[in-house]
């Protein structure tokens, strides 16, 4: 019997990235498994899970009310996957695309009490892939492993590293976790941003290990993203949706809060601040280009 594999999308809107998404998903083949997509939809104004499901009709489609945000939706969907006997769930959000045989890999590499992640590549042509996030608060880093692309693409062997962090851009992850653990996903402390964070936090708490593999890449649209430090504010009035909204990794709530619960006591406390003055930083560079431009 084929073990199962149910792929949890969230999406609020996107329908061209969501259909890109699941064309990567139907392209990839593992021997003795069953893949079953699962769309969380929160909201969508565009009609983004009727068109998928009319395009494919062995999807299913869960609804939301456009209030789950990221991790509510992410939480229905493998409390779904585990109510129908799934084996693993794999987590990828809807601006994310599967290269071919990433799901074989991270099968391949796959051990008990583990979690198997892709390797992210932010932008088609970016030619660096981030396989992970490592931590060492006591030296005050947050050091990101960084690969060449073309050289990860062409590797046959599901080779791995450890890391401590990810984001949900391609995990793989045995139903078994949950069932033994049942307080990894915390939608109501981290509705949206920081919420994969927090959910690696618990659990390496648990002793469950963190593994990157080789070869397995998800290559996201980082234009899709919301508020980011990437995503430099350009306009004043940017500044109190920057600073508050749930839509900005920024806010000045979800950050902080992963620090005082996760990271070690008294360090917790100083990168939180770190956080706060990070994203007061962005605002600030606002008015010192402004001024330095003249406008």
């Amino acid at each position: 019997m084929n073990r199962k594999i149910f792929c949890i999308i969230p999406v609020h809107n996107g329908l061209p990235h969501v259909i890109e998404c699941i064309e990567s998903i139907k392209k990839q083949r593992v021997d003795g498994h069953e893949v079953k997509i699962v769309i969380v939809d929160d909201g969508s104004t565009d009609s983004t899970a009727k068109v998928a499901q009319s395009k494919w009709s062995d999807i299913d489609v869960l609804y939301g009310d456009g209030n789950l945000w990221w991790t509510g939706a992410i939480s229905m969907g493998t409390d779904y996957a585990i109510k129908n006997k799934a084996d693993y769930v794999f987590w990828l959000n809807h601006d994310d695309r599967l290269s071919d045989q990433s799901l074989r890999k991270l099968i391949e590499a796959y051990e008990p009490n583990s979690i198997q992640c892709c390797g992210v590549v932010y932008g088609k042509d970016n030619p660096r892939v981030l396989a992970g996030l490592k931590l060492n608060f006591f030296r005050w880093y947050v050091k990101p492993i960084l690969y060449d692309r073309s050289n990860l693409e062409s590797q046959t062997s599901c080779h791995r590293i450890s890391i401590d962090l990810n984001g949900a851009h391609g995990v793989l992850i045995p139903v078994g976790i949950f069932q033994s653990n049942c307080d990894l996903i915390r939608p109501r402390l981290f509705p949206h941003y920081c919420g994969d964070f927090d959910f690696y936090f618990q659990a390496r708490r648990k002793g469950i290990r963190i593994y990157s593999v080789f070869g397995a890449l998800s290559i996201n649209n980082p234009s899709t993203s919301g508020l980011t430090e990437g995503k430099r504010i350009q306009r004043i009035s940017q500044i109190p949706n920057y600073l508050l909204s749930r839509r900005s990794m920024g806010n000045l709530r979800d950050r902080p809060l992963m620090a005082l619960l996760n990271f070690p006591p008294v360090l917790n406390l100083l990168w939180a601040g770190i956080f706060v003055l990070s994203s007061l930083y962005c605002c600030l560079f606002y008015f010192t280009r402004k001024n330095k431009v003249g406008l």
